[in-house]
């Protein structure tokens, strides 16, 4: 009689049910229920022949939704491979086939195919919400245990519509709409500041800064905001090319805009935007656009963040650096960041509750010191290194600096490190201050 995995593949999903010893229920692993039929019953099939543990039962389970979002083998056609090989054996099935996913996973992706990952869900609308919290703070990712600008932020938009696969966003916020707070204004002008210091706030921390344009009045709040603040180094960050409101107020007025803020772009080859960024601009849009701030008269940034690993990485990054280099000149740049792919494990939890053809999980195989999913160190420093030595030609004029990493990656692609974030943002402040105005923030 044939016990094996395959006759049992051949049960209706509701003849197999589990019957762990641990009392697994595969069902409550975020992303089963979109498994094709022949996953869910492989899974259920497994549990009942081999017999492993809660925690086995789980991994395995949780392995099944990788290969399926991957694109790769499914779980069941892996299982009959292993079946197949002739030193299968019935005890050490469960680990083998732990470890085929594990060295699926460190299989660098593969992007560029055609129709390889389909489309994101539709986003969400834009509404505007009346609460009674603040909307400044500190940058949600701030952390002693790597080094750090003190960034501020200002949560005029929650949530975000541009959907891309990697984005701690979609953790932080339950509503499927983009919510503009409709007291921005009043409340930023309640925000006190030491007029004797300078300061660097960002406003794309919880969602885009551009995306919305001045929908319920946000811009001109935050013009407003500038205005009055003039030690503030206000940043729009984006992936969007929504850069009409601005357009529109210079063309009317050249003096109409504050000069104490800037323009920063995260930047990604489009084989990878393509397939895991599908709701933003277009690499040579935001380029576009930020080509037009430069011709405005505005300083802008380049987000190198996150840096993903993928076959062929080294052409596209070096091709994307290319053209960087050959349309702004390093009078126009107020910094560039460097930061790999770095992943909550609430991140990865939400990826695979989603359903989405991903491979931004593949090659995360090391934890950083917020536990934080991210690549080994070698491949982390290749891809510092690799870029920061192609942008060589920025070095003597544009700040550059890691985003949110360890300070031992700093010693290895700068040959320093800042011995405090203090030191850092007063660094950046100074960077700032001298490219956007020409003034130099206190040290």
């Amino acid at each position: 009689m044939n016990t094996g995995i395959s006759s049992l593949l051949l049960k209706t999903g509701t003849d197999i049910i589990p019957q762990s010893g641990a009392g697994f229920k595969p069902e409550t692993i975020a992303g089963y229920a979109f498994l094709p039929e022949s996953a869910q019953q492989f899974i259920h099939s497994a549990i009942l022949l081999y017999q492993p543990t809660f925690s086995e039962a789980r991994l395995l389970t949780e392995a099944a939704v990788d290969l399926h979002q991957w694109g790769s083998l499914s779980a069941d056609q892996l299982a009959k491979q292993l079946q197949s090989q002739p030193d299968h054996q019935h005890k050490k099935f469960i680990p083998q086939f732990l470890r085929a996913v594990e060295n699926q996973r460190a299989a660098a992706p593969r992007y560029g195919a055609a129709g390889q990952i389909p489309e994101k869900k539709s986003p969400g609308t834009v509404v505007s919400h009346i609460r009674e919290n603040k909307v400044f703070g500190m940058c949600p990712v701030a952390s002693e245990k790597t080094v750090c600008c003190n960034l501020r932020t200002i949560d005029a938009v929650t949530d975000c519509a541009l959907g891309c696969n990697y984005c701690a966003i979609q953790t932080m916020f339950s509503s499927d709409h983009v919510a503009v707070d409709a007291n921005l204004a009043e409340k930023l002008r309640s925000i006190q500041l030491d007029k004797h210091r300078f300061y660097h706030f960002g406003t794309g921390q919880s969602s885009d800064s551009l995306l919305t344009g001045n929908r319920f009045g946000i811009l001109d709040a935050l013009m407003e905001f500038c205005r009055a603040n003039e030690n503030v180094f206000l940043e729009f960050k984006s992936k969007s090319s929504n850069i009409a409101y601005f357009e529109d107020k210079f063309q009317a007025d050249t003096k109409a805009l504050p000069r104490n803020m800037f323009f920063s772009w995260s930047v990604n080859p489009q084989v990878f935007i393509d397939a895991e960024e599908p709701h933003t601009a277009p690499l040579s849009r935001r380029l576009r656009a930020a080509k037009k701030m430069v011709e405005m008269g505005f300083k802008v940034g380049f987000h190198f963040h996150p840096i993903a690993y993928f076959s062929d990485w080294e052409k596209h990054y070096l091709e994307l650096c290319d053209e960087l280099l050959a349309q702004f000149k390093a009078q126009d740049i107020v910094f560039v960041s460097l930061g790999s792919m770095t992943i909550p494990r609430s991140v990865r939890k939400k990826i695979r509750s989603s359903g989405l053809r991903t491979n931004v999980t593949k090659n995360l195989t090391h934890a950083n010191p917020e536990n934080k999913l991210t690549y080994s160190p070698e491949i982390k420093q290749m891809l510092f290194s690799k870029l920061y030595e192609h942008l060589s030609p920025l070095r003597k004029e544009v700040f550059f600096y890691l985003c949110m990493e360890e300070a031992k990656y700093w010693h290895s692609t700068f040959g320093f490190c800042y011995e405090t974030n203090a030191a850092f943002e007063s660094a950046m402040l100074k960077a700032i201050g001298e490219k956007t105005s020409g003034r130099i923030s206190p040290k």
